[in-house]
């Protein structure tokens, strides 16, 4: 399969954060899985063939298969992000200059996630995007 499709945090002005290019690859599904308002936007860098799933929950419940894709996906996510953290932390725990507030900065923002989920909404509109596929 060919075609890019590019991930900015916000608006399609946000900062660049991701390259989507990997057959089968999903997006969106932070979104749907959390009740929130997308945080990211995601356009075509180039010709791309696109599948919209319209009612997202009721898919991932009728379809565990790829219900169990989407956790796996973003597991790895998760755990990239965690092992790169870890990485920085390490690099930065024993500054004693303006970097090494990193390691608290991070202990600080690893402390105070907590998953906020809304109420479950059961219809795609313009202001909460579906989940996609490529």
């Amino acid at each position: 399969m060919t075609g890019t499709l590019r991930a900015r945090a916000g608006t399609c002005d946000g900062v660049p954060f991701a390259r989507i290019d990997t057959p089968g690859a999903v997006f969106g599904e932070m979104s749907v899985v959390l009740d929130r308002v997308a945080t990211a936007t995601v356009r075509a860098g180039s010709d791309v063939e696109v599948y919209a799933i319209a009612e997202p929950l009721d898919f991932l419940r009728d379809q565990p298969g790829a219900a169990l894709a989407v956790l796996r996906l973003t597991a790895a996510r998760l755990d990239g992000l965690t092992q790169y953290l870890v990485d920085v932390k390490s690099q930065y725990a024993d500054r004693d200059d303006h970097l090494g507030m990193v390691d608290g900065i991070l202990d600080a923002l690893g402390q105070s996630l907590r998953p906020q989920v809304g109420p479950r909404r059961h219809r795609a509109s313009p202001d909460r995007p579906t989940m996609g596929t490529r």
